[in-house]
């Protein structure tokens, strides 16, 4: 069998940014849980989760699923 990619991507424009920050954290815990998923049905090669945040104007971001941005 051949490695497999699955993306979900969401678009969306808040004018507040607390509203991108909610989306921020649910997108981390829904990788979170995907990477989890992958991991208990693993078998051949060790699965692995990317999450990136892009915009127009900042271009894109790599976000980490683990680190709060509160706590930098």
């Amino acid at each position: 069998m051949t490695l497999k990619t699955f993306t979900i991507e969401v678009r969306a424009d808040f004018a507040d940014p607390e509203k991108h920050e909610v989306m921020h954290q649910a997108a981390k815990e829904a990788a979170r849980l995907l990477l989890t998923t992958a991991l208990m049905m693993q078998e051949v090669r060790k699965p692995s989760v990317a999450l990136q945040s892009s915009d127009f104007f900042y271009g894109s971001d790599d976000l980490s699923i683990f680190e709060d941005e509160e706590a930098s």
